[in-house]
């Protein structure tokens, strides 16, 4: 009989072809670095089911009590470096949710966030949000003619207290503000009240 110091066996990642069972890997503090340094196409990592009727894929979660430093963070995607190409577009994340079905609902994302003093669902730090358009030319562009022509802000502290100024298309009713056609721009401030 031989023994093999375990740590000296060079098992490669590709000879692991069909495990036999589950597999749990206790960490503890130890942690894991994968690089693709020399992968120019294709996909790095992939992970797909074609039997999957309830649950996750791939799931990520925290119940550490710890957090410090404004710094928890479950998952940080980042993407750098200056393209060789200077017309490039990249994109740090894609969500596609393409399923058929009739009456069917897809959600492509969805954010929640509760019990704290302060939950903020999404924010954006920087750069401009697009719906209905991939070039959006401002903060926030909505790209839907039918949504704009008789949109409306209704709050009847609008006009209970306080005064507003307007310009442009943005009219001023008893309790809202509302843009009067599908081209319309303008502002609604408020000058004084609470």
């Amino acid at each position: 009989m031989t023994w093999t110091d375990p740590g000296a066996l060079a098992v490669k990642w590709n000879s692991i072809v069909a495990p036999s069972g589950n597999q749990s890997l206790a960490m503890g503090a130890n942690t894991s670095a994968w690089t693709f340094n020399s992968l120019t196409t294709g996909t790095g990592l992939t992970a797909s089911t074609s039997s999957l009727t309830t649950g996750n894929l791939f799931s990520l979660a925290s119940t550490s009590t710890a957090a410090d430093t404004n710094s928890q963070t479950i998952l940080n995607i980042v993407t750098s470096g200056t393209n060789d190409n200077s017309t490039q577009t990249t994109y740090g994340l894609q969500v596609a949710n393409t399923h058929t079905g009739t009456s069917s609902t897809n959600v492509a994302g969805y954010f929640t966030a509760s019990g704290a003093n302060n939950n903020y669902g999404l924010i954006v730090a920087a750069g401009n949000v697009g719906i209905g358009t991939t070039v959006p030319g401002s903060k926030l562009e909505v790209a839907d003619t039918s949504v704009l022509a008789s949109e409306s802000l209704t709050n009847p502290n609008l006009t209970s207290g306080t005064s507003w100024t307007q310009t442009g298309d943005m009219a001023l009713a008893t309790d809202a503000a509302t843009y009067t056609h599908s081209t319309g721009s303008g502002t609604l401030e408020q000058t004084s009240g609470t």
